[in-house]
């Protein structure tokens, strides 16, 4: 299966889209928060892998 160069473009605009979204809510939490949470994501993503 392959993207068309539309596609790809799609994609590409939609991931972008998310990770800024991302970054601006981690600002929002500030360091230690973040900090805090990292762990929290990282063991949630293996369960998640898991599944």
């Amino acid at each position: 299966m392959r993207l068309t160069p539309e596609g790809v473009r799609l994609i590409d605009g939609a991931i972008a889209a998310h990770l800024a979204n991302e970054r601006s809510i981690l600002e929002e939490l500030g360091a230690d928060d973040s900090a805090a949470l990292e762990p929290i994501l990282t063991r949630w993503l293996r369960v998640l892998d898991r599944g």
